[in-house]
């Protein structure tokens, strides 16, 4: 019965197109946030990686879980993407950092941790291209 509504709720037309967090649109299963939430509770990042960025949903989402959890001011959310849409560049919390450019790209990779605490992150892939695997050291 699970894999039968799973495969049926992700397969729907307008299952992607419903989904937002305070007005964003967020490409992401609302069980998997969830779970994000709980790992980032438990984990406390100082930074979380996301690339793909969409509508900027997810970036919000995380922002605002570190917000909740009372994590520094230091901690942030970066998000990568090819082409940053117009709603994601929207985007107004002093946590997100917008980088435009290919998630492989040596010289976008450097600009990326020069903003990143020395510390524990979590990076969020939403892969846009095959291969992309973008990890921080």
């Amino acid at each position: 019965m699970v894999p039968a509504f799973h495969r049926y709720w992700y397969e729907a037309d307008d299952t992607w197109l419903a989904n937002t967090y305070l007005g964003y649109e967020i490409f992401q299963c609302p069980l998997d946030l969830q779970l994000y939430q709980e790992l980032i509770f438990r984990l406390r990042p100082d930074f979380i990686v996301q690339t793909g960025v969409a509508q900027g949903g997810s970036l919000l989402y995380f922002a605002t879980l570190l917000d909740l959890i009372e994590a520094p001011p230091t901690a942030v959310v970066v998000g990568v993407d090819i082409v940053m849409s117009e709603k994601a560049r929207s985007l107004s919390n002093p946590r997100i950092k917008l980088f435009e450019g290919d998630s492989v790209d040596v010289r976008l990779i450097d600009e990326i941790r020069a903003v990143l605490p020395r510390a524990a992150g979590w990076c969020a892939w939403t892969p846009t291209t095959a291969g992309d695997t973008w990890r921080p050291s």
